[in-house]
């Protein structure tokens, strides 16, 4: 092909625009990245899976004249699509491509809103990536003590690991350390490693630390410009993976607002778990059934005001997709029982205290009488209660 070969020699060092390295990892060192940024390159493009040790790759990325696409970024699509067929193989599923495109939207839309709001409207911020560890928390407490406003993108359970970090390096000096947790609940063809099923509770018993459940794309953008600009102390804005259902309204400025008013029952419940309540509600009506719809846009902390919002009425089910040992339901009891306001009939839907298999978020749901339709059973057998 008239290309001259090199034996024993890398290509970092030649003259060029863009520098995409595409086959293996931990390909380019130090030494390597000094050459590419001498020679004048524009573009670093990480094809392959981290082909840059850590100090090249934050090397290059200082450079002003430079512009740097980690592998994360670059690769996030195709490690998403990998899922999906990884889900498809497993459940022998068949997809059209309309349909896989319209997963992979899903499934990428929630970062790139994330990422667009914080280059476009926020100034004075530090995004962190999806590590996994404490170590990451101990950067952004350092960043928060500096004056800086760190926003932390984390999967729900990635944070576990961090929890000790969380309670003596952000809480314990109150630093304004915002944490954008992804994948809260149900995630489907992530795994059972990657439900976000205990965020709702160990997030919820850290002093100081204030947690907030978008239901859509907008209450998402409110909330997280909030968490950084308004409020002070370390705070959780938790979403989930994929795209926004059937609500897509912004009720986002109070802790607690009512969707859809009902005398027979109240359906409560926070993030996109409201939309299944919503067609609860619908179903119920038909069969005459007027249930309320109650979202909550803050599961901690929860005021004694709040709790006794919520607690008007004689009849209350509390929808949830995390494990039920102090979930946020039982707190709110505990809040409406010592103060007299007890409903006279309480049910708090949850995932129990089983590990959660893998599968569709639908069918997790359906499995765990997390849906409408086990909502619409649960409802009409306690209307009938005598």
């Amino acid at each position: 092909f008239g290309v001259e070969f090199f034996p024993g020699e890398k290509p970092w060092g030649v003259k060029v625009d863009v520098v995409m390295p595409s086959a293996m990892q931990n390909d380019v060192h130090m030494e390597h990245a000094e050459k590419i940024a001498a020679c004048g390159a524009k573009y670093y493009i990480e094809v392959a899976n981290m082909p840059t040790t850590n100090d090249a790759l934050q090397y290059l990325m200082s450079q002003k004249h430079m512009i740097v696409a980690p592998s994360k970024a670059v690769n996030a699509g195709g490690v998403a699509v990998s899922g999906l067929e990884m889900s498809q193989n497993s459940e022998r599923l068949v997809w059209t491509a309309e349909e896989v495109d319209e997963k992979l939207k899903g499934i990428m839309g929630t970062d790139g809103l994330f990422l667009h709001f914080l280059k476009n409207e926020i100034a004075d911020f530090a995004v962190g990536a999806r590590a996994a560890g404490f170590g990451a928390i101990i950067a952004a407490a350092g960043m928060a003590a500096q004056g800086i406003v760190p926003v932390f993108a984390v999967y729900s359970s990635f944070l576990q690991r961090a929890y000790d970090s969380l309670i003596h390096d952000a809480a314990l000096s109150n630093l304004h350390v915002v944490l954008a947790v992804d994948r809260a609940g149900l995630v489907g063809a992530d795994g059972e490693t990657h439900h976000g099923c205990f965020d709702p509770l160990f997030l919820s018993g850290i002093p100081n630390m204030t947690v907030l459940c978008p239901a859509s794309f907008a209450e998402l953008r409110v909330m997280l410009r909030r968490a950084v600009l308004e409020m002070d102390g370390p705070v959780a804005v938790r979403y989930p993976r994929g795209g926004e259902g059937v609500y897509r309204d912004c009720c986002a400025d109070a802790p607690v607002v009512t969707l859809r008013g009902g005398e027979d029952i109240t359906l409560l419940g926070y993030g996109t778990m409201v939309d299944e309540l919503l067609r609860a509600s619908d179903i119920l009506a038909q069969s005459g059934v007027r249930a309320g719809v109650v979202k909550l846009n803050q599961i901690s902390p929860i005021s004694r005001e709040t709790a006794m919002e919520i607690g008007r009425c004689h009849r209350l089910l509390i929808a949830e997709e995390c494990i039920g040992a102090g979930c946020v339901g039982q707190r709110i009891a505990g809040i409406l029982a010592e103060n007299g306001l007890a409903p006279k009939r309480l049910i708090l839907k949850n995932l129990g205290k089983s590990i959660v298999a893998h599968g569709t978020v639908s069918e997790l749901r359906h499995a765990a009488g997390l849906d409408a339709e086990a909502f619409v059973r649960c409802v009409m057998e306690v209307c009938h209660e005598q």
